[in-house]
């Protein structure tokens, strides 16, 4: 085993034994996050960014965030996102000076005007507004604007997803340690709160979900493992386990979404001599999670099949009768309620956070997680633009990049958008996924360098005059 290899599965055993310890002693989360931020903030400011400190310690923070807040850690709710944005922005301006894709700022201003639409804008609602309404999408616009075209190593990469998994695997020892056993959880045909360790179902499969569709994809590509061979495969069941266990189907059906359609189109264009060794790949990955469905389901006496199939127990029990709406959790009455908003308010929409208020009036109380027609119903045309942005970047890029490019940019798009579909942009994991699927990967052995910047000649002390140096 690589040298490389053998650091990171001491640091993934490390995460490990930090979930342990957080089983038993929750405050030290706070010290955890607050901690990690500092440190990825001082070492950007220090190197400069030279070794990529902003984007993975964005990457770290994105991994953590939900464990933060499963353990009632004393920091603000919208941690996660706030100090993302924080260290982007932050690589951004102290890293030596490279062309940015300065026009991805215009989704957060076209989404500003929003703001002061509502009806009795105080500081505290406006506060409240700006962070948890519009955090996320103000984080995936500087994503974007980070990413887009941003040249990254395989290598450097492949640490992106290391530092994604770490705490994840945190997450997976912490929620062994912390629920019951399965014959003491009641499970139902709705999320189970039991199974996620006390907290919302819809984010730790979220953040399960995505550890399990970066695995995927580096042992899909045939990358070198990411711990090692059997690690992998062994987070990747224990990920998959604990994701079926919550009954939300939004972090598996997410990483379904974006691994299924995005390895087709990667087949599809493969024309090469390996096609056959990454068939064989393909069915191992689906066999992992087929195994583990099956598992699940007998664990849970057939009724996560019930839920995948959208019954609730109403109509499990033939009391009502199976329908599109019970089968999404009301998210089609949330997207036509937005809808009928949009044509009242086609111009401006109705504000920041507005259509959770006004909602009652068209006939449904839930508030909107969905991040699409949100966009909608509160911005207006201006929202429109935006979504029809997103949706043509992720066509456009389909189309026209090299092969293993299409896959990434599916694969991290897609599932930044599925999970705008069931829980709009409360994770940073959406905005921050869907800017790294801009980057432009390339293949060399060099990790955390920088591509080479232009070259001037200066007199240096010391040295004979014309020597070249990076300025």
């Amino acid at each position: 085993m690589k040298a490389n290899n053998k650091k990171w599965l001491w640091l993934l055993g490390l995460h490990v034994l930090l979930g342990v310890v957080l089983a038993f002693y929750r405050p030290l989360s706070t010290f955890w996050g607050a901690g990690a931020f500092f440190w990825f903030f001082f070492q950007t400011l220090r190197t400069r960014n030279r070794k990529g400190s902003a984007y993975l310690g964005a990457a770290y923070i994105v991994g953590l965030e939900v464990l933060l807040r499963m353990c009632g850690a004393s920091l603000f709710w919208e941690f996660g996102k706030l100090a993302c944005l924080v260290l982007l922005g932050t690589g951004l301006m102290v890293e030596p000076r490279r062309k940015y894709a300065y026009r991805y700022f215009l989704i957060a201003l076209l989404l500003l005007p929003a703001l002061f639409l509502g009806a009795d804008v105080d500081f505290n609602r406006f506060r409240q507004n700006l962070t948890f309404q519009l955090g996320g999408m103000f984080l995936l616009s500087l994503s974007c604007v980070y990413f887009a075209g941003r040249p990254m190593s395989r290598a450097n990469l492949q640490v992106l997803m290391r530092m994604v998994l770490l705490p994840t695997g945190s997450m997976v020892t912490y929620l062994f340690l912390v629920t019951p056993s399965l014959a003491e959880i009641q499970f139902t045909l709705s999320a189970n709160f039991a199974a996620s360790g006390g907290f919302g179902p819809n984010q730790v499969s979220t953040i399960l979900g995505l550890g399990m569709l970066l695995l995927s994809a580096n042992f899909l590509l045939r990358w070198p493992p990411l711990f090692s061979q059997y690690t992998d495969l062994l987070l990747l069941g224990l990920l998959g386990f604990r994701a079926l266990l919550t009954f939300s189907r939004g972090g598996v059906a997410g990483f379904l979404l974006a691994i299924v359609l995005a390895y087709t189109v990667y087949l599809y264009t493969n024309r090469s001599a390996a096609r056959q060794k990454l068939l064989v790949r393909w069915v191992t990955i689906l066999s992992v999670v087929g195994v583990l469905f099956l598992i699940v389901n007998q664990l849970t006496g057939d009724l996560l099949l019930h839920r995948f199939r959208g019954e609730t127990t109403s109509v499990y029990l033939g009391i009502e009768e199976h329908s599109l709406d019970k089968a999404t959790s009301g998210r089609t009455r949330i997207m036509q309620t937005d809808l009928q908003i949009w044509q009242d308010y086609p111009i401006w929409g109705v504000g920041v956070g507005e259509s959770n208020r006004i909602r009652p009036e068209y006939g449904y109380k839930n508030i909107s997680h969905i991040e699409q027609t949100r966009l909608l119903s509160e911005h207006g045309i201006p929202g429109a633009i935006v979504l029809l942005w997103l949706v043509g970047m992720i066509g456009y890029r389909a189309l026209t990049q090299a092969r293993i490019q299409k896959f990434l940019v599916l694969a991290f798009s897609l599932f930044s958008f599925a999970t705008m579909f069931h829980s709009a942009t409360r994770l940073a994991v959406v905005g921050f996924l869907f800017g790294l699927g801009l980057i432009s990967l390339y293949e060399n052995h060099l990790v955390h360098r920088q591509p080479p910047v232009a070259q001037r000649r200066l007199p240096v002390r010391g040295r004979k005059s014309g020597a070249a140096v990076a300025p």
